[in-house]
């Protein structure tokens, strides 16, 4: 399994606004896509942040969102939520090495 991690400065006000842009696009259109298996979403409210992970069966299939998907440079998806940040993403692409998700009660 791979994680691609987007970091994000937001502009100053904007952290809501910008996350809920995310919560309502990203993980919807990452169903869509070959090898998806999760996201999640870190805010820093202090430091108008936020970290975006996307979790990917293989690297090939991080590599093919980024790239290809609907989160690339120059989709309507990436457009509507690139007005909300302050400076462009970075994004970095790790092997999950370990992943434990305990058994709901």
């Amino acid at each position: 399994m791979y994680a691609g991690i987007v970091h994000s400065s937001v502009k100053r006000g904007s952290l809501e606004e910008a996350a809920k842009a995310w919560r309502e696009a990203a993980p919807p259109a990452g169903e869509g896509q070959p090898g998806y298996k999760g996201a999640l979403l870190l805010v820093e409210p202090g430091e108008d942040t936020m970290v975006g992970i996307g979790l990917w069966e293989s690297k090939s299939d991080a590599d093919a969102w980024a790239s290809t998907g609907p989160w690339r440079s120059d989709s309507e998806l990436r457009g509507r939520f690139d007005g909300l940040l302050s400076e462009e993403p970075t994004r970095e692409e790790y092997e999950v090495a370990y992943l434990h998700m305990p058994a709901s009660s």
